[in-house]
C-alpha cells in the first residue's frame, strides 16, 4: 500500500512553547505572520541520521539513515511558504530560509544550511542536497526564516553527525583525536558515522576519508 509524505501543518508560537504551554497547530507563521507548510517524506517514527562534512560531500537527504533498521531512507524536506491571502509566494531567497538543531549542535558554514534554491512557482522550496556542516546534534531539526523558527514543537526527529565532530569547519587531527577518545568508551552518536550503533573501524574510514576537508 502506498503512503503519502506526511503534511505537517506547524504552530509558529515560539514564546508560548518556551514557556512549555501546549500550543495547538496552526499555519500561523512566526516573526513574518506568513503561513507554511512542511513536508517530510520520510514516514516512520525516526530518528534519522544525516552524515554532514564541511564542504558539501556528506551524505544527501536521500541518503539519511534510519535508527535501528541501518537502512537508507528518504528524509528530504520541503517547505511551502504562503502570504496572508494563501497565495504561494514564489522566489523567497533560499538564504533566508536554513535548518537548525534545537541544541545548535550542528553547526553550519555559511549558507551550509540552505534549502536547494528559491521558493518556485508554487512557493516551495527543499532540502535534498549534502548539507555544508559539522558538528552533531541528537536533538529534534527546526526550520528557521528570517531568524525565527516555523515551529515550536515538534521539530522533525532528524540527527545530525560529522567527521568534522567538533564543527570548526574543518576536519583535522582535532578530530582524529576525538574519534580516538570514542574507539574504547561507550558508545557515542557522534562518532557513529554510519549510524549502525557501533564506533569501529567503519567509522574510521569516513574519518580518513574526510581529513582536510572544509568549509568553503
Amino acid at each position: 500500500m502506498s503512503h503519502q509524505p506526511r503534511i505537517l501543518i506547524v504552530a509558529c508560537t515560539l514564546a508560548l512553547g518556551t514557556l512549555g504551554i501546549p500550543v495547538p497547530a496552526t499555519t500561523q507563521g512566526v516573526g513574518l505572520d506568513l503561513p507554511t507548510e512542511v513536508s517530510w517524506a520520510y514516514e516512520g517514527a525516526g530518528p534519522v541520521s544525516l552524515y554532514n562534512l564541511p564542504d558539501g560531500t556528506g551524505r544527501s537527504f536521500a541518503e539519511a539513515v534510519e535508527f535501528g533498521s541501518g537502512s537508507s531512507v528518504d528524509a528530504t524536506i520541503s517547505l511551502t511558504i504562503y502570504d496572508g491571502f494563501g497565495n504561494p509566494i514564489a522566489n523567497f531567497p533560499a538564504e533566508d530560509i536554513w535548518l537548525r538543531s534545537l541544541d545548535d549542535g550542528m553547526v553550519a558554514c555559511n549558507g551550509g544550511a540552505a534549502p536547494d534554491g528559491a521558493t518556485d512557482a508554487t512557493g516551495t522550496t527543499s532540502w535534498s542536497s549534502p548539507l555544508l556542516a559539522g558538528g552533531n546534534s541528537e536533538t529534534l531539526c527546526m526550520i528557521i526564516i528570517n531568524g525565527d523558527a516555523i515551529t515550536s514543537s515538534p521539530g522533525l526527529p532528524l540527527h545530525f553527525n560529522s567527521a568534522d565532530m567538533n564543527g570548526d569547519g574543518s576536519v583535522n587531527l582535532t578530530d582524529a583525536g576525538l574519534f580516538t577518545g570514542h574507539l574504547s568508551g561507550p558508545l557515542a552518536y557522534a562518532a557513529d558515522f554510519n549510524f549502525d550503533n557501533v564506533v569501529n573501524v567503519m567509522d574510521a574510514g569516513f574519518l580518513a576519508a574526510a581529513m582536510g576537508k572544509t568549509c568553503p
